[in-house]
């Protein structure tokens, strides 16, 4: 009789058990959250603006150039690779407002990651960049072509700042768009080259008529760099002189 009962309580002691520990893995899941207002994750956003920025810079001049700037670049890059990929996962547990009031559910907070910013941040920040460091084809600047896609996070997190920062908002859309013009001049200039670059420099391409096919990579840059801020700012569209 006695046992009869011990094994009918079984489940039930089964059942709270697994009550206990859905509950304290839910706790733990919960105290893991990263409050969207707390100094960790500014100075965290701030690492991830610094990254974007720098290497929204530093890659198209390594992949169209083929120009590095210093002899730590390569690490620097890797660096900021990490940070963003590491961004990935920490959106994950980010809180979020919602209707006003913040949401700190784990599994709404991911969800709605899944839903808004998670295929750009990963397509953005695909790893495979690394093998295609000697690339110079089509693959290499179609890998190219997706990291500026990291800009979309870049504008994301200074919209954010802006809502947050109403002293200081009109700051942070004049910086905001100074970077988004000095980001759109780099590309357009890399871009410029690279039309040249991808036909062999031929003789009636930019780059041949100026007698410029053994330059330097700085003096490449350099030049495409004037054609671009020339033609946007209309003071001499075309005008390579």
């Amino acid at each position: 009789g006695n046992k009869d009962v011990e094994f009918s309580l079984l489940p039930a002691r089964t059942s709270r058990v697994r009550a206990g520990v859905f509950l304290l893995a839910r706790r733990v899941v919960s105290s893991a959250m990263i409050r969207e207002h707390s100094r960790f994750r500014f100075a965290w956003d701030v690492a991830v603006v610094v990254a974007i920025a720098a290497s929204l810079f530093l890659i198209p001049l390594r992949t169209v150039f083929g120009l590095t700037l210093f002899a730590s670049q390569s690490a620097l890059l890797q660096a900021f690779d990490l940070v963003l990929l590491t961004d990935i996962l920490l959106n994950f547990f980010t809180s979020y407002r919602r209707h006003g009031v913040e949401e700190v559910s784990p599994k709404r907070t991911a969800m709605r990651y899944l839903r808004t910013m998670f295929v750009v941040d990963v397509l953005a920040n695909i790893p495979v960049h690394y093998a295609l460091l000697a690339e110079q084809g089509g693959l290499a600047h179609a890998v190219l072509l997706l990291r500026l896609l990291r800009l979309v996070r870049f504008l994301a997190l200074f919209k954010t700042w802006e809502r947050r920062s109403w002293s200081i908002a009109g700051y942070l859309r004049l910086f905001k768009l100074a970077v988004t013009i000095g980001v759109a001049m780099h590309a357009i200039a890399c871009a410029w080259f690279l039309s040249a670059q991808l036909g062999g420099f031929p003789p009636d391409s930019w780059i041949a008529r100026r007698g410029l096919i053994d330059a330097s990579p700085v003096t490449h840059y350099i030049q495409s760099l004037y054609w671009t801020v020339i033609t946007m700012t209309t003071v001499g569209y075309g005008d390579i002189s």
